[in-house]
């Protein structure tokens, strides 16, 4: 019985951590604040989530491309290390 119990406190503990960290809002900062860090050469990820005709037309140099739709499909290839800036137009 209290393995059954420890079961349930662990899974309902992880539930509620995994429902925080998804409602976090993302910070958002201004292209100016954008150029800087580019500027800056510091260790930045910027993703274009524009669809794929909207980036062939035009993009920041050295964002990658991942269109909106497939950002739950594709977030494994971005790096958990690094300052991640998602942009649209």
């Amino acid at each position: 019985m209290i393995k059954k119990k420890s079961i349930i406190y662990f899974g309902l503990m992880l539930g509620l951590t995994v429902y925080i960290f998804a409602r976090a809002e993302p910070e958002r900062i201004s292209n100016a604040e954008v150029k800087q860090i580019l500027d800056q050469k510091k260790d930045i990820v910027v993703v274009d989530v524009r669809g794929i005709n909207a980036y062939k037309a035009g993009h920041i140099p050295t964002s990658i491309s991942v269109p909106s739709g497939e950002i739950g499909l594709r977030h494994k290839e971005l790096p958990k290390n690094k300052l991640i800036v998602l942009y649209c137009s």
